[in-house]
């Protein structure tokens, strides 16, 4: 089986539930699996990161979806029935259709309103997950096919990841963990207790351009795509590593695959925007007065 670097020898669950579910995203065999790379970080769009981004406080989906609500205070609304659902800047509207204008119901994903959401495999609806609320109830939602409740976990859960560290994140600057696989990279989110992973972003390592760094060695470096179809987020990505040892770890490992693939290196710089620089300066000095108090 694969192994996967910083991943702690006897976490065998852990790091086979990685290695099938990367197989699976990029259909190879497990067996032939080589995990380059494996980190904890903090990741935002670049241009989120500067206040221009499209999307504030994580995704936007809109869609059909079933739905009911579970547990002691859920009072007539244990049966599944029907809805339309949009979320938007950190909420998630329920309406009785795509037309309506005013919706019947919210839950406020950030600011403690929801402090999870996980998979239902108990449900008597296929397709299934919940959102679980701070009032003791869970909302559980039903798509119609797998991929569309695959879609509505990652956008639901990069959202909710953001209320976990208010104090010390900016709106979307995300905690997820980093894999350098098969010529790919990959953003996600991965929980322990059922061994599922849930890819919050992707790319191939060709469509990147350029590697920039803290001209004052700060833990963190912006990846440059050569178009915005590279991701799928708005701009290039900002990755926050734990520290300068980290990130010079990652970009050791993704230089030698870039010049392995196009036998020239691959293009390094210094961060030069001020408003950008500015901001991942101020980041990286929260993460590290963070993670001090801990």
């Amino acid at each position: 089986m694969a192994t996967i670097p910083n991943i702690f020898t006897d976490a065998a669950a852990q790091s086979f539930a990685l290695c099938k579910w990367i197989a699976r995203e990029i259909g190879l065999d497990v067996k032939t699996l080589t995990v380059d790379y494996y980190a904890l970080i903090r990741w935002e769009d670049s241009l989120a990161a500067v206040g221009h981004s499209s999307k504030p406080f994580g995704p936007s989906k809109e869609g059909f979806l079933m739905y009911r609500y579970t547990g002691r205070r859920a009072f007539g609304l244990k049966y599944w029935s029907p809805g339309y659902f949009r979320l938007k800047a950190g909420v998630c509207y329920h309406y009785t259709d795509a037309l309506d204008r005013t919706f019947k119901s919210y839950v406020q994903l950030l600011g403690g309103g929801c402090i999870g959401c996980r998979r239902v495999q108990t449900a008597d609806r296929p397709h299934a997950f919940e959102l679980i609320l701070s009032d003791k109830r869970s909302l559980q939602l039903a798509a119609s096919s797998e991929k569309d409740a695959s879609d509505w976990l990652q956008a639901i859960l990069q959202v909710v990841s953001q209320g976990h560290r208010e104090d010390v994140e900016a709106p979307n600057c995300v905690s997820a963990c980093l894999i350098q696989a098969a010529n790919r990279l990959f953003i996600c989110h991965e929980y322990l207790e059922t061994n599922q992973v849930y890819c919050l972003e992707k790319a191939n390592i060709q469509d990147i351009c350029s590697v920039v760094i803290d001209p004052d060695g700060g833990p963190y470096c912006v990846l440059e795509f050569e178009s915005v179809e590279a991701t799928e987020s708005c701009g290039d990505w900002v990755l926050y590593f734990e520290s300068a040892a980290e990130l010079y770890k990652f970009t050791s490992s993704l230089r030698s695959v870039w010049q392995e693939m196009f036998q020239v290196p691959l293009s390094c710089s210094e961060l030069s925007d001020p408003v950008l620089l500015r901001h991942c300066s101020l980041q990286a000095s929260k993460e590290r007065t963070a993670k001090c108090s801990t």
